[in-house]
């Protein structure tokens, strides 16, 4: 049985890196969020391909409820700079590509008002609650670009 044959040269990897704006913690209305984890894989393009490239990402904050308890829990808002014009880039080339908040890939990733939000739900005093946002990323086809390793650094801010 012959196996299909491939062209490694046509093959990209690409990943994005995503980080807290105020470092590792962001505190606002006796809520303090620690970003646990924050990653976005495309894993390998194919520039040839017809199809766009498909990756998941999340964003795990853990929240922890300061000194009072908060019946009615907190809405968490994550935003990713920039919105518009992503672009990952290898060697002085730039492979666009978008975020998106659901999984059809319709509703671009705002960086404002239209901010994806996740609510911790009520919480003790000192509780902690963990809270996963989805980052759905897609890579339009048929971009001509050479082989490389290709990636982008954003910075996303939470508010609690």
């Amino acid at each position: 049985m012959n196996k299909p044959s491939t062209n490694l040269h046509a093959l990209r990897a690409c990943w994005v890196a995503l980080a807290c704006v105020s470092g590792s913690s962001c505190l606002h209305a006796g809520i303090a969020c620690d970003v646990d984890s924050a990653a976005l894989t495309f894993g390998l393009y194919d520039p040839s391909s017809t199809s766009p490239t498909d990756g998941v990402g999340t964003v795990d904050l853990k929240c922890t409820s300061l000194a009072t308890a908060t019946p009615n829990g907190a809405n968490v808002a994550l935003s990713i700079s920039p919105a518009s014009n992503r672009k990952m880039l290898s060697n002085g080339y730039a492979l666009n590509y978008g975020i998106y908040s659901n999984a059809a890939r319709s509703a671009n990733w705002g960086d404002g008002s239209a901010a994806p939000m996740l609510s911790t739900g009520a919480m003790q005093a000192n509780e902690s609650k963990s809270l996963r946002f989805t980052l759905y990323g897609r890579i339009p086809p048929l971009q001509n670009i050479a082989a490389g390793t290709y990636s982008d650094a954003l910075l996303i801010t939470i508010t609690p």
